[in-house]
């Protein structure tokens, strides 16, 4: 699979006959090795190896109801020990450029999920935005440690 610009990671793949396949360490299962499922698992690395978020506390392709009652899953939600999201991730494959389309597509999610942090990246171009009031975003292509996100909901407490 395509280098991306994150650490390299020990990851499980393995070729079946039909298909090529990763390990997904959240969901504990194999799953299609596709280019995007190849920067999302990526990603859940990085959240867990170097930025510490617990492995516990993250939810892949996380189910939820926008108001017209359609159905949609954000690719990852990392949740505080009280399950409130934190934060929400975008993932797109490396042929995908990051676009104004992709930033609204998160943020629709986010009306619903609520979260203060949101991140973007087809695993070569990462986007870190983070809020106060849910309308004007910061913009950062360095996502912060898990503890300084949990500090932002104990502050607010």
């Amino acid at each position: 699979m395509q280098q991306l610009s994150l650490p390299q990671f020990s990851i499980s793949v393995k070729d079946t006959d039909s298909t090529k396949l990763i390990f997904d360490i959240v969901r504990r299962k194999w799953v299609a090795n596709t280019p995007e499922e190849w920067v999302r698992q990526n990603i859940i690395h990085y959240l867990v190896h170097i930025k510490n978020f617990p492995l516990g506390l993250i939810s892949v392709e996380h189910s939820f109801e926008l108001e017209n009652r359609k159905k949609f899953r954000a690719d990852i939600v990392v949740f505080n020990n009280k399950l409130q999201p934190i934060l929400v991730v975008e993932c797109k494959s490396p042929s995908v450029k990051i676009s104004s389309d992709t930033l609204s597509q998160i943020a629709k999610y986010n009306s619903v999920l609520k979260s203060k942090n949101i991140f973007v990246s087809n695993g070569l171009t990462h986007y870190f935005l983070s809020t106060e009031n849910f309308l004007n975003y910061n913009y950062s292509n360095s996502l912060p440690d898990y503890t300084l996100l949990i500090k932002q909901y104990t502050d607010s407490i």
